[in-house]
């Protein structure tokens, strides 16, 4: 199939102190699908920003979900924690 059915993060989740980063690795399945941009975005971003290329960074105290989506929709989620 040429478009994407599934999209796994490698992590499932992460308490991270403040300043902390974690790049996130998104799989695209199947391998061959054509296009397999994924973008991501924070619930949060005062607790955790997100670069383009899934890099996270704690940046704030609280609880904030990171979303992987690839061009067609496919979605994966991990909520990140920083405790005090």
């Amino acid at each position: 199939s040429d478009v994407v059915t599934d999209l796994v993060l490698d992590t499932k989740s992460l308490v991270l102190a403040v300043g902390d980063s974690h790049a996130l690795k998104a799989a695209v399945y199947p391998s061959s699908a054509k296009d397999k941009t994924v973008t991501y975005t924070s619930s949060d971003t005062s607790v955790v920003t997100v670069s383009a290329a899934g890099v996270i960074r704690a940046v704030g105290t609280g609880t904030a979900t990171v979303t992987a989506k690839t061009s067609n929709g496919i979605r994966d989620r991990r909520t990140l924690r920083k405790d005090l």
